[in-house]
């Protein structure tokens, strides 16, 4: 495999930008090769031949020529405990083996899988190792494949993302999620000017001033067509994660609830409010509050309907108006299903504990 360097380091200075051709050697045999780009993320247009892609999880996936495709291999933050060797001269760390040779100062090394391996502690020493983890990806060219690949920092996609996007959590927010836990893989059809700008710039060496700037002309412009294309604005296919302003938007989504629980609600209604799509919304009540979002409005009715009951603020019929219920057989139908018992039941019942405790006193 050959790797051609097209934009020198003059690219590289400009946004953090870098530009690739990807061919076999002369002498290859179409083996598998592991994928020797280790920037944040990768934008690659295939202009001839066609390459699959081999990823965790994902499987094999192939992309024929005229297609472009993105991806971006996650990285993921792990803590490794592990139960020192009786023999004190080593420990097995769960999924890694045993590791050895390494300044016990020093965590070791965890972008590879390590084979089995020791590393000398104290006897009876514990010890807990933090490491960063990388999807790994392996590729096989076919021959006369010809691929352009221009390398793109996080900073990018970051600049991109539009609020649009992170509230529908489409493709192009997920790239540069801090919260993936995957790798992101995504791949289209290209348009006719994307061919004909990646087919444009293997041609162009940067040598001169002039060149450099058509050069990345082009680049840039090939970035707008991508980050602007209407298919990374769709979602992905598996569950979106739920970041730091989701779990906000959930709080605030819960609270408004408990604040207008006599008022009418719908998920639509909801998601507009605290500007969180609805499938997220969805996903984060069952995940946070162990419910959906109308068991969790009508676990809440229910609780306040029962305090203004103890305390006898308000008759059944009252008490059901103020937590949004207009038939009082609807209300006392949720209140049994949430208690046991129907709200005269229970009116009945605090007051036989009431005069009990009272007569105790």
């Amino acid at each position: 495999m050959n790797i051609t360097c097209l934009s020198g380091n003059r690219l590289e200075r400009f946004e953090g930008l870098s530009l690739s051709l990807v061919e076999p050697s002369p002498t290859s045999n179409s083996c598998l090769a592991a994928w020797p780009f280790t920037s944040f993320s990768q934008i690659a247009f295939v202009l001839e031949g066609g390459i699959s892609l081999f990823l965790p999880e994902k499987g094999r996936m192939r992309i024929p020529p005229s297609h472009w495709f993105a991806l971006s291999l996650a990285r993921i933050s792990h803590k490794f405990s592990a139960a020192l060797r009786n023999d004190g001269i080593g420990a097995d760390f769960p999924g890694f083996g045993t590791l050895q040779g390494v300044d016990p100062a020093s965590p070791p090394n965890l972008h590879e899988t390590p084979t089995s391996t020791r590393h000398p502690f104290a006897r009876d020493e514990f010890c807990e190792v933090s490491g960063l983890d990388e999807w790994q990806a392996n590729m096989k060219l076919s021959d006369g494949t010809k691929v352009v690949v221009i390398e793109c920092p996080k900073a990018i996609w970051e600049f991109v993302v539009t609020d649009r996007d992170k509230l529908f959590h489409t493709q192009t927010a997920c790239i540069s999620c801090s919260q993936r836990s995957e790798a992101f893989f995504f791949q289209s059809r290209m348009q006719p000017r994307i061919r004909e700008l990646s087919a444009k710039i293997t041609k162009q060496d940067g040598a001169s001033l002039s060149k450099m700037l058509h050069q990345q002309a082009n680049v840039l412009e090939l970035l707008a067509l991508i980050t602007e294309s209407t298919s990374l604005k769709l979602p992905p296919e598996s569950e979106p994660c739920l970041r730091s302003e989701d779990e906000a938007a959930l709080n605030a989504a819960a609270a408004y609830l408990e604040e207008n629980l006599s008022e009418d609600h719908s998920l639509a209604r909801i998601s507009r409010t605290v500007h969180l799509n609805e499938f997220k919304l969805k996903k984060g009540f069952r995940e946070y509050y162990q419910t959906t979002v109308f068991g969790y409005l009508r676990q809440k009715r229910m609780e306040r309907a029962r305090s203004m009951l103890i305390n006898r603020q308000a008759k059944v019929i009252d008490a059901a108006q103020a937590v949004g219920y207009a038939n009082p057989s609807h209300f006392s139908r949720a209140f049994r299903k949430t208690f046991g018992m129907n709200p005269k039941e229970f009116i009945a019942l605090n007051k036989r504990e009431l005069q009990a405790a009272a007569t105790e006193a």
